[in-house]
């Protein structure tokens, strides 16, 4: 059976989303003006690899890392929901839950996890006056006489306590969920000036990993590892090369004292240099190779504006790359480069555009593939079209 992954996402009354569905397959763009939401769905995927890990995720997530949870609503509303729909390794599944604001603080009052397929059942249900999951094992509805302050569905998978395999593969799929901001490529001295010492330029543990860590950390660790699979690292020299040059010939890792790793680029036998001496541009795409080829299992794959910094024909290259690992895994970006959705190969499939509503809150729109293909007859791609200003006549 293929990976599970995540097929759809659902938000109710988060931010500036009243009631939004998202289906993820293959590539998707996210594109709008600003403050039209773009970011908030990349950091509701965030919120979901939350509830993955076994912890208080109303206090932990919605009040203290992403809170306080009264900015998290939507102006007016006392309550969130968030969903997912997982495909892949078993029946679909269909997950969701409901936080309310009581007093100051959220409390969770509603969760469900459905699993379709031969035989569709409800596997959790949680609030409105009924507690139980179905025990595989006993072909019977569970009760559940302590609900605890976490996500219980994910707790169950997480912590083993039940064998029901829909619990497992929900836990496992949204810890599987990736997602990485911009990276961390600025120079040293402006790094300096923040008191930062930590990031791709600098040098970092030789910790095992098994993905890139979020904003480029650990970088020395991650191309260890993917220099374990030949052909992930013959790929990733070779794409590389479209940033450094075609005279890149390797990468090498050193010893930096006191357990730390750094990492050297080497271009013919004549010229070496330390990572931290490339430019911000060709450090993020170094990073975003990696980015690409770790992490195999993972759920869904998400970048904001991962094209900052790239000369043209490098955010041609960085399409290609999408696309191509968006075949395996959905990708989900969100950018404002028309350089980007220039050189998409589909455009009416992968674009979703942000768009804010007369009420304050924001809808999905897709574009229509016939008013697409005659504007395309006269521009050279969806970038140039929003260039122009004609982006409405497409949606």
């Amino acid at each position: 059976m293929p990976a599970d992954r995540i097929t759809k996402i659902r938000i109710s009354n988060l931010r500036v989303f009243k009631d939004v569905e998202l289906t993820l397959d293959g590539l998707t763009v996210l594109i709008g003006d600003n403050g039209s939401g773009k970011s908030t769905l990349l950091e509701c995927l965030e919120l979901l690899r939350h509830v993955g890990i076994a912890n208080s995720f109303a206090m932990e997530a919605l009040q203290e890392s992403h809170g306080p949870f009264v900015d998290l609503l939507r102006r007016g509303a006392s309550s969130l929901s968030l969903g997912v729909d997982i495909e892949g390794d078993g029946p679909p599944l269909s997950y969701g839950f409901k936080v309310s604001l009581t007093g100051t603080v959220p409390e969770i009052v509603a969760e469900m996890l459905f699993a379709k397929g031969e035989k569709p059942r409800v596997v959790l249900k949680r609030g409105q006056g009924e507690f139980y999951w179905f025990d595989e094992s006993s072909q019977a509805n569970v009760p559940i006489t302590q609900v605890p302050a976490q996500m219980l569905a994910a707790a169950a998978g997480a912590q083993g306590l039940s064998p029901n395999p829909a619990f497992v593969r929900l836990a496992k799929a949204l810890r599987a969920i990736e997602y990485h901001p911009p990276f961390e490529v600025r120079p040293i001295w402006q790094q300096l000036q923040l008191d930062r010492r930590q990031g791709p330029r600098w040098p970092s543990p030789a910790n095992h990993t098994e993905r890139l860590k979020r904003y480029g950390h650990e970088f020395p660790a991650a191309l260890l590892v993917l220099r374990n699979d030949l052909q992930a690292w013959q790929r990733f020299l070779e794409r590389a090369r479209a940033a450094l040059g075609p005279q890149l010939t390797q990468f090498s890792i050193q010893p930096a004292g006191s357990g730390q790793l750094d990492v050297l680029v080497h271009f013919g036998l004549s010229l070496t240099l330390p990572l931290r001496a490339l430019s911000e541009g060709q450090l993020s795409f170094l990073l975003m190779l990696a980015a690409v080829e770790l992490g195999r299992g993972r759920s869904v794959l998400a970048f904001d504006e991962p094209d900052i910094h790239y000369h043209p024909e490098l955010v041609v290259n960085l399409v290609h790359i999408l696309e191509d690992a968006a075949q395996t895994v959905p990708v989900v970006v969100a950018t404002h480069s028309d350089r980007f959705l220039d050189a998409l190969s589909s455009p009416s499939r992968s674009v979703v555009v942000t768009h804010m509503q007369d009420d304050g809150s924001v809808s999905l729109m897709r574009l229509k593939p016939e008013q697409l293909g005659a504007w395309l007859e006269r521009y050279r791609g969806l970038g140039s079209i929003r260039a122009e200003g004609y982006l409405p006549h497409v949606i």
